[in-house]
């Protein structure tokens, strides 16, 4: 059995150890470290580490040799134990450039934009010009005064860019509230690409945001894959054949596809019993968020009476957040809860959004048998509230049921 592992810092999110696991006969481990020397003191008992954030640049001068790449970025993200020396190699790089071709992203003659200065960073900046870029600019928070195309943040909006990359871990679970980007403010064309290497959560606030302005994201669950199975290329001959099983991909990209399925649509849509009957096909534990409202602080109808909309909203929405990091969930929200912007964020990070689909007709037959929803006391009112939520939910949906 291969003894292997990553070390970094605050990792614990990490789905390095399913993957490796189920990549062929391997003990995985996750080596939380706040010290790289403390790590080093001890022997290196493993065949092979995996290397990230923020160990890939010091990790180096641990080492007994750096391939070629590797030392030419700067950076190493594995390092494998030969003859009792440690050999250092770079498989983001190689994993990378599968992830672009696999995906059909031409770098030659782009416009390049790098968010962040770290290994990763510099590790795409070797692809883009390897791939002939047109233009590469580099984005910092800190001011480079020795190179022309590093720039700060506030710059963006001067340039105009064909692929844009987030190569920093602002975004990253749980923090995933969070992006480098205003769009807003930024040159934005139709063919724009976004690549975001983070994959936990499966869909980051950049990622959403690109998706919301019809443009191609990519998160970085295939780069993970990619360079998992190019450890096994670099640490045997045995393995050479891994790197071209698209099989072998698949399985280990499936198993890590934690996805949520969220039920977005009008009250009376039936989101309830469909959410019940999916959880039991799929095996997934069912969240109806209306529900969990109701154990903590009593009927719905009760606290619009009592406390007013504005305050159900924010306990909806502070459920909703602590919701966000759950996986492989069913989880319903209520019909208006979408509406926020925010709680769309929260939803859709690790969620596929349906939107049940329900015609207005069908949903005022079935209002008829229930009289107990604060912002529906009337077929008016059900009608006004259908009028004003249709788009939204079509716009924030991922796919649509007929109801």
């Amino acid at each position: 059995m291969i003894k292997a592992g990553l070390i970094g810092k605050g990792i614990n999110y990490s789905y390095s150890k399913i993957i490796h696991e189920a990549i062929t006969d391997c003990s995985y481990d996750i080596i939380n470290c706040d010290d790289l020397k403390d790590f080093f003191k001890n022997d290196f008992n493993y065949d092979f580490i995996n290397v990230t954030i923020p160990y890939k640049k010091e990790i180096i001068k641990y080492l007994d040799y750096l391939d070629p790449i590797s030392k030419e970025i700067g950076a190493c993200n594995l390092v494998i134990k030969k003859n009792n020396r440690l050999y250092g190699y770079n498989t983001d790089y190689y994993g990378f450039i599968k992830f672009i071709d696999d995906n059909n992203i031409i770098f030659e003659n782009k416009r390049v934009c790098i968010l962040g200065t770290g290994g990763a960073s510099q590790m795409i900046q070797k692809v883009a010009i390897d791939r002939n870029v047109k233009s590469l600019i580099i984005v910092s928070r800190e001011e480079y005064k020795y190179y022309d195309n590093y720039i700060t943040y506030d710059k963006l909006g001067n340039y105009g860019f064909d692929i844009i990359i987030n190569a920093t871990p602002v975004g990253t679970s749980p923090d995933f509230n969070n992006s480098l980007i205003d769009f807003d403010k930024i040159n934005v064309h139709k063919d724009l690409i976004v690549i975001d290497l983070i994959y936990n959560p499966n869909m980051t606030k950049l990622c959403i945001d690109s998706k919301l302005r019809g443009l191609k994201s990519y998160n970085g669950k295939e780069l993970l894959v990619n360079q998992a199975i190019y450890s096994y290329y670099f640490l045997s001959d045995d393995y050479k054949d891994f790197i071209n099983n698209k099989d072998l991909f698949k399985s280990c990209f499936n198993i890590i596809d934690f996805n949520n399925i969220v039920l977005i649509g009008m009250p009376y849509s039936g989101k309830s019993t469909l959410g019940k009957k999916i959880a039991k096909e799929k095996n997934k534990e069912l969240i109806d968020i209306d529900e969990m409202i109701e154990e903590k602080y009593g009927r719905i109808s009760d606290i619009f009476k009592n406390f007013g909309e504005k305050y159900f909203r924010t306990i909806e929405k502070e459920i909703i957040k602590e919701l966000s990091l759950k996986k492989n969930c069913v989880i319903v929200p209520g019909g208006g809860a979408i509406l926020d912007y925010e709680n769309y964020i929260y939803l859709k990070a690790n969620g596929t959004i349906y939107f049940l689909d329900t015609d207005i007709d069908t949903l005022i037959e079935r209002s008829k048998l229930d009289n107990n929803r604060p912002l529906v006391q009337s077929e008016d009112d059900l009608i006004k509230l259908y009028e004003n939520r249709y788009n939204i939910y079509l716009k924030y949906c991922d796919k649509v049921i007929s109801g």
